[in-house]
């Protein structure tokens, strides 16, 4: 008799211990190579050729109406990364260069798109891809002193970092 409660008391046991793992959740963390809301990736080019990556001087970009700058270079640079607002349909920045020289030139560029969410996991949450995204741009001085002097749409949605989606010529 006391060995059959000694082996009800293991299988009670081992009963609850299977309950127990099998109810657990596996926890739930976002893998860094997980695909994220991606950055609008812009690559500069020589106005004439068209073909030739040109440095722009000391550039900065800045959100229009702000003063804080979401990519500053004291260094010449081809290639920047900016983010897209998620919540609305367009984002305006001043691209500004040869900032905090004579020669300092500010022209505004307004980026239209549809943002959609897609759900990528519980860990990782929503990201939010661009559709259909196009580009105006503009000089607020209203003089002819425009330094972007043309651009080229690379890709028609904005939904990962692997290529570059603008081309401005300069």
């Amino acid at each position: 008799m006391y060995k059959f409660k000694k082996s009800i008391l293991y299988r009670i046991i081992a009963f609850f211990c299977i309950v127990i793992a099998l109810g657990c959740e596996r926890d739930d963390i976002c893998a860094t190579d997980t695909p994220t809301t991606p950055l609008l990736v812009i690559e500069f080019y020589d106005n004439i050729t068209r073909t030739d990556a040109k440095n722009t001087t000391n550039l900065q970009v800045r959100a229009l109406g702000t003063t804080d700058f979401f990519f500053t270079s004291a260094q010449n640079v081809s290639t920047i990364s900016i983010p897209l607002k998620t919540n609305e349909s367009a984002t305006e920045y001043e691209f500004i260069t040869n900032s905090g020289e004579a020669t300092e030139n500010i022209d505004i560029l307004s980026i239209q798109y549809t943002p959609e969410d897609e759900f990528v996991s519980s860990a990782c949450g929503f990201k939010t891809t661009f559709q259909g995204f196009s580009i105006t741009v503009s000089n607020p001085n209203g003089d002819t002193t425009d330094w972007i002097l043309g651009n080229e749409r690379q890709q028609v949605n904005i939904i990962n970092e692997n290529q570059a989606h603008l081309f401005i010529f300069h």
